[in-house]
């Protein structure tokens, strides 16, 4: 089977950031910035049959880029892009219905067969926790998703990409989130590899 993104709304097939309800955790102590910046980005995908042999790669590709100038993560560096679908990330409740979806489509038949799609919704949990009172972090997504190579998928095939940036101080109500016009990113932090 071959990927391909269908949708065209939004910009360039991706949608978001888009408003999530707030969670609280007995374990966690979140920040007010923090807890009003969880938030979606969803894309739709279907498939289309591709005989066997036809190509070399029949599946589509998501990255999903992050740098910060504070508070990385144990498997991000302060600074510096990191895909976090490579980098020990992969497990994230971030990207737990795309786990969902690569199990269901290996189902026999696709149930996304076009003109069949389905929605992947990707929840970007809030993770700043336990910090000083004065702490906060710019942090920059780069999403992208592309179809397979030489994909022969109805809509043309292409890649969608999502750039958004993110500020957040501990205690500052005035925090902000949005996607950045033209997915265009500014000098620092330049843009994720393969941009």
């Amino acid at each position: 089977m071959q990927c391909a993104v269908i949708s065209r709304k939004g910009p360039l097939g991706l949608r978001g950031p888009l408003p999530a309800k707030p969670k609280t955790k007995s374990n966690r102590t979140y920040s007010k910035g923090s807890q009003w910046h969880e938030f979606k980005v969803e894309a739709d995908v279907t498939y289309v049959p591709v005989p066997p042999g036809t190509l070399p790669n029949t599946d589509c590709t998501v990255e999903w880029w992050e740098w910060m100038d504070n508070y990385p993560s144990p498997n991000n560096t302060k600074e510096s892009w990191a895909n976090q679908l490579t980098n020990g990330n992969a497990g994230s409740k971030t990207f737990e219905d795309l786990r969902r979806h690569l199990k269901d489509r290996l189902q026999s038949p696709c149930p996304y067969l076009a003109p069949k799609k389905n929605t992947i919704v990707f929840t970007d949990d809030p993770g700043i926790y336990n910090v000083a009172a004065d702490f906060n972090r710019h942090l920059y997504m780069g999403i992208k998703v592309a179809d397979a190579p030489g994909c022969p998928c109805p809509n043309g095939s292409g890649t969608f990409r999502l750039a958004m940036h993110q500020y957040l101080h501990w205690e500052d109500t005035g925090a902000t989130l949005g996607a950045i016009p033209g997915n265009a990113f500014p000098p620092k932090p330049g843009s994720p590899p393969g941009w």
